[in-house]
């Protein structure tokens, strides 16, 4: 998905919106934190139903935050790099991940 994004030359609305979250009014603060924690959560679940798949010490909601936080970052810095470096680095530490 968030390569799609890159190769369409879009950008992530929730990840730029949060990169200005302090011009926007609450009702869009609330819903741009909702956004997060709800991505957040699915990833947990996910790591969660397959924990016993995964080489890693950290837990799930750990996993979570930092995958979410990664992509969101190595798609704003691909943007300014015009390539695919970040995010296939993102793909091969998940490969990594899974044992």
């Amino acid at each position: 998905l968030f390569a799609e994004v890159l190769d369409s030359d879009d950008i992530c609305l929730c990840g730029m919106m949060a990169a200005e979250v302090a011009s926007l009014k609450d009702p869009a603060r609330a819903a741009l934190k909702d956004f997060f924690a709800t991505s957040e959560r699915w990833l947990e679940d996910v790591f969660t139903a397959h924990q016993d798949e995964l080489s890693s010490a950290l837990s799930p909601q750990e996993l979570a935050r930092i995958f979410m936080s990664g992509l969101e970052g190595a798609t704003l810095i691909e943007r300014v790099d015009t390539g695919k470096d970040r995010l296939a680095a993102w793909k091969a530490l998940t490969r990594a991940l899974v044992s």
